[in-house]
């Protein structure tokens, strides 16, 4: 490159030509920058946990799907700055499941652990399982404020997951299910509650921790 550096009043100058390249590097290098600590995305990985959870909950629709994708990225839904709440939270449910009264028209055979999307950070504990295995309700609401209170995941894996949606086989839940995490999207990502026809027909109850804080739970 021809008179690209030169100097004038004993300052460093440098041709048109030379700042254009330099500049077409710089860009290059925030790119490569900026793709090598964003998130991978593995579409895969999402698109077999919704076929799964479609599966065997064949009731739910776009708000449980997004509610899936919400608690493996982000994990409990928020901060716990008050256990008073969250105790009785699980003692009530706790009796309603020992007084039958939680009921649901699909019965399934929930798995004591259910590893959560995209990676297996976070798991949901479903109760039933848990008590019937006669687990410490104590460590894992313990395990559950512990989580709440920690670092929540990077929301770019909300786009992996979007695009892992239009591999669905029903075309009506993946569309709906895009245009209610594009939705959410706009709000900032929120925690949500299970569609009605959801909760009617499964009655969930569970806890959303941490795995490493879960192996220590089901150890039995």
């Amino acid at each position: 490159m021809a008179c690209a550096l030169g100097k004038r009043d004993g300052r460093l100058q440098l041709s048109r030509s030379t700042l254009l390249v330099l500049g077409l590097v710089l860009s290059a290098m925030s790119r490569v920058s900026a793709a090598a600590v964003a998130p991978a995305c593995d579409a895969s990985a999402w698109q077999r946990a919704f076929r799964q959870y479609v599966a065997r909950y064949p009731a739910a629709g776009a708000a449980d799907l997004y509610k899936l994708a919400h608690h493996g990225i982000m994990g409990s839904e928020h901060a716990v700055r008050d256990t008073v709440p969250v105790r009785a939270w699980m003692t009530r449910e706790l009796a309603q499941l020992a007084a039958g009264t939680m009921t649901r028209t699909n019965p399934v055979d929930d798995p004591l652990i259910e590893i959560l999307p995209p990676d297996g950070r976070f798991v949901r504990v479903h109760l039933r399982p848990f008590v019937a295995r006669r687990g410490d309700t104590e460590a894992l609401l313990r395990a559950f404020v512990a989580t709440a209170n920690e670092a929540r995941g990077d929301t770019a894996q909300f786009a992996c997951a979007e695009q892992a949606l239009r591999a669905l086989p029903d075309v009506a839940i993946s569309a709906a299910s895009r245009a209610f995490i594009a939705n959410r999207r706009r709000a900032g990502f929120p925690a949500v509650h299970h569609a009605d026809a959801y909760e009617r027909a499964y009655g969930p109850a569970y806890r959303v921790v941490a795995a490493r804080r879960a192996a220590a739970l089901t150890a039995k």
